[in-house]
């Protein structure tokens, strides 16, 4: 496996004799940390991320400067069992732009690159083809074939018909998936009996098949079907699959498992099942190992049991680092939100946001699998035995929600502040707003992204953004012509907009956020009036920043976000203390 020690003489006296500059280049001292050191500062927040991925040796640099060729035999090879693994582990297109895939990869060969999604579409479709056309040769020399096939449900309730043939050429027994058929329509005999015949004429096996293997459903067993595709029919024949026993010697077991490249690529691969969502399972699939193999065939996958075992324990030591963390936190606010997964499975995710040395930090506390009835209590009762797990009970001075009457209640029921979530309001007005016509959905986009932050406060955005966005729909009514579709919908989302969010300048907590935000103060307020109860609110209360003497104020900070949004609050800004 990896060695511990070896002889480089001859590649350095290499390197001094014909690439001295490259050499040069390479021995400049390093000030950084090793990879894991550096990925997990920067995962925790204690340092930003290298502009560059830190190198350990002189290898990993060709490598960065010398990937394989597009047309290198390398690159094909290795595009070739990629696409082998997303077919024979039904892996998504999409994982090649997971992120944890993607440092896996790098971490087992780095010049390597990972094509596109759009290539690996091309490619599997040009090798589909490619495939059908050689497998149709080859059912061409089978004098009688025979069929299994089976229907099935997936995860999202969708069901398919897969349909496998098995034939033997030169005394060799072959098997190969013809299809996997999505069958929208109702499961009758005819129905299927139909997809059948297709799929056999599209093969041209329709002459050839003599039997077809199917379970006891009496849908998948009917004499209409046999009569319709004039083969015999037969129940399931149980199958009993062989288990080899793999042994090897528990010296070689313990080395590979202590060598430092082991545990590195050991936890890339724990990072990337956490950040890409990836089953256990994906250990075992035959594409995936095939895979990682032609990447590095040193390292040896972990078993299923081994990567649960792992995980539990990464688990466990990050959420004890988690709550020491929250002890040092004064004050934390929650976000929160009920959402149902594709297999209508409920969940509540909890997410917490605290500040430590002037540092915003944010951390998902929990999914919490609901499968009791959503009600406040319940709800209620889910997020107290989270916040006592994690012993911030005491420390929980704001929940944020979507406007669900039940969550709603289930905060106030633990006698915490509710704040509603502005995008999920946002988004409601705007859905209210484009009943009649379909546009504007770049102005809330805008606004979301704006406003959904997790390393910015955003709390003192949410009065100014509503004053921006009424002199936007304020302007647009006044560029239509009154009663036209235009100006019915700028009027339907000012009304809108006046109706849920007439009451965020009346909010303490909002109002005294925008006054102590030195980008907004009073200006981000529509009503003047409000803008000075709210300054009068916090003087009261004895606060150490409030606004005193503008003239004496420092400058604002101008907005960072440069669009139409804030063009109106970016001009009276300038006009103010500028002019």
């Amino acid at each position: 496996m990896y060695q511990s020690s070896g002889s480089t003489s001859c590649m350095w006296k290499h390197l001094k004799a014909f690439h001295r500059t490259e050499l040069a280049s390479l021995q400049r001292p390093s000030t950084t940390a090793s990879q894991d050191e550096m990925d997990e500062g920067a995962e925790s927040g204690n340092c930003p991320p290298p502009a560059k991925r830190p190198i350990q040796t002189v290898m990993h640099q060709y490598a960065i400067k010398d990937p394989y060729l597009p047309n290198s035999i390398p690159k094909k090879r290795l595009d070739n069992k990629l696409l082998k693994m997303m077919v024979k582990d039904m892996q998504p297109y999409n994982i090649v732009n997971d992120e944890g895939f993607r440092e896996f990869v790098y971490a087992l060969d780095p010049r390597y690159q990972l094509p596109s999604r759009s290539t690996l579409i091309r490619n599997l479709e040009e090798q589909y083809d490619t495939t059908k056309t050689s497998l149709k040769k080859k059912m061409e020399e089978a004098d009688h074939i025979s069929v299994t096939t089976d229907m099935w449900t997936s995860i999202n309730t969708e069901a398919y018909l897969a349909v496998t043939a098995h034939f033997i050429i030169d005394d060799s027994l072959m098997s190969c998936l013809l299809d996997v058929h999505r069958f929208p329509q109702r499961h009758t005999a005819d129905e299927i009996a139909a997809a059948l015949h297709e799929i056999f004429r599209d093969f041209n096996i329709e002459n050839k098949v003599g039997c077809v293997v199917t379970d006891n459903a009496a849908n998948m067993v009917t004499e209409e079907i046999s009569a319709e595709l004039n083969v015999t029919a037969s129940k399931c024949i149980p199958m009993v699959r062989n288990l080899q026993k793999v042994t090897t010697s528990m010296m070689q077991q313990q080395e590979k498992a202590n060598s430092i490249p082991k545990k590195r690529l050991d936890n890339k691969l724990l990072k990337m099942m956490v950040k890409d969502m990836q089953p256990y399972n994906i250990v075992n699939d035959e594409g995936f190992r095939e895979f990682v193999y032609a990447l590095d065939p040193r390292y040896q996958l972990p078993s299923r049991s081994t990567l649960i075992r792992n995980l539990e324990e990464q688990y466990d030591t990050t959420k004890t680092s988690l709550k020491k963390k929250m002890e040092e936190a004064d004050h934390i606010s929650v976000t929160t939100d009920m959402w149902t997964s594709i297999n209508t499975e409920a969940y509540l995710a909890v997410t917490a946001h605290f500040i430590i040395d002037d540092s915003l930090m944010s951390c998902l506390l929990d999914v919490h699998r609901f499968p009791q009835r959503h009600t406040a209590d319940e709800i209620a009762a889910a997020l107290h035995e989270i916040f006592r797990d994690f012993n911030i009970e005491n420390k929980v001075g704001c929940v944020v929600t979507d406007n669900a009457a039940n969550m709603v209640a289930a905060v106030k029921k633990l006698v915490l502040r509710h704040m509603p979530c502005f995008a999920h309001t946002l988004n409601l007005i705007v859905k209210d707003g484009l009943s009649a016509v379909a546009e504007l959905t770049e102005t809330r986009e805008k606004v979301t992204e704006e406003i959904s932050a997790e390393l910015n406060v955003t709390a003192s955005k949410c009065i100014p953004m509503v004053r921006n966005l009424q002199k936007v729909t304020t302007s647009m009514m006044q560029q239509q012509e009154k009663g036209n579709i235009g100006y019915r919908l700028a009027e339907a989302l000012n009304g809108t907009l006046q109706r849920r969010c007439s009451a965020y300048e009346t909010s303490r907590l909002l109002s005294k956020a925008t006054i102590l935000d030195p980008r907004f103060k009073t200006l981000g307020f529509i009503s003047p009036q409000k803008a000075d109860e709210a300054v009068k609110s916090l003087s009261s209360e004895g606060a150490m920043f409030v606004l005193e003497g503008q003239a004496q104020a420092s400058t604002p900070l101008a907005s960072s976000t440069a669009n139409e949004l804030w063009h109106d609050f970016d001009t009276q800004l300038f006009a103010e203390y500028v002019c």
